[in-house]
């Protein structure tokens, strides 16, 4: 596949899908990383992820809404399955598409991780199933071919911090010794700017949905501050308990054939190996 392709964004044409964006006069599109990756290379395969690619396919999808709809700030209905992905890019594509819709429902069949759990927040509404899941927004970066979550900088900063409070550093173990040894001034203060980032980023976008600040305030600490690691499941009666709109798909009568449309939209590209996201599109008539 060449590079040309796959940064090809392609509109759907199946009936079932033209037909759910007529209806409700809604731009239809999907976010999928599939669950196989593409080998680029013997012994390299890549995993989807959001990336540059991502934000200029949606920045491209974007531009064929304004033509069709100058005027006019249609619904978008997203499907959403992804790990997630650079921080920056995930920002940058809800903050686009929110600018451009004036309402936005998630549908997240299977999980929104991360940076895709960023995106979901987004949304005005989040509709789920049984299995479906958000993780924690902890963002991560790479050092020294390292992968470093700033959450677990910090934790262990506090762990520290609690033990070395009444013991001198000549009396701790070696284990405590090491680990203080480890954690350089430099690589605390960039973990705590990332997640201070992280939390600006996911306010914005929670008020441009409309959350007021208590609730915004909850959702936060839900979703980024209580959470102790970065897989942790966060379910739909945990994030109704944190306050936001979402729904099981059985909850409103209009998202359940709706529900079926977009798992069957998943099921056809879930196992195409992609490097990228698969982001395809359908826009309703004028």
């Amino acid at each position: 596949m060449s590079e040309a392709d796959v940064l090809k964004l392609e509109e759907e044409k199946e009936e079932e899908l033209v037909s759910l964006a007529k209806k409700h006069r809604a731009c239809l599109l999907c976010l999928i990383a599939p669950f196989i990756p593409e080998r680029v290379a013997p012994g390299l395969a890549v995993y989807a992820e959001l990336r540059y690619p991502e934000e200029l396919l949606i920045e491209e999808f974007v531009n064929i809404v304004d033509e069709r709809f100058p005027e006019e700030k249609p619904q978008l209905f997203i499907l959403i399955h992804s790990p997630g992905g650079f921080i920056n890019s995930a920002y940058i594509i809800a903050k686009t598409l929110r600018s451009r819709f004036k309402r936005m429902v998630a549908f997240i069949p299977h999980i929104a991780a991360s940076g895709a759990a960023l995106l979901a927040l987004a949304c005005d509404e989040i509709v789920m199933g049984d299995i479906s899941r958000l993780t924690p927004i902890d963002p991560y970066f790479r050092e020294n071919d390292k992968i470093i979550y700033p959450k677990s900088v910090l934790s262990a900063l506090s762990v520290l911090e609690g033990y070395f409070k009444t013991i001198r550093e000549e009396e701790a173990p070696y284990p405590y010794k090491h680990l203080a040894n480890q954690l350089n001034p430099e690589l605390v203060d960039r973990c705590a700017r990332l997640l201070d980032l992280v939390k600006k980023y996911a306010r914005e976008l929670l008020e441009k949905a409309e959350y007021d600040e208590e609730r915004i305030e909850k959702i936060l600490k839900g979703i980024v501050d209580e959470p102790s690691i970065h897989d942790e499941v966060l379910t739909l009666e945990r994030l109704k308990n944190l306050g936001l709109r979402a729904y099981h798909y059985k909850e409103k009568k209009e998202y359940i054939s709706m529900w079926k449309i977009m798992r069957k939209w998943l099921e056809k590209y879930y196992f195409k190996p992609s490097r990228i996201h698969i982001i395809r599109y359908v826009i309703p008539p004028r």
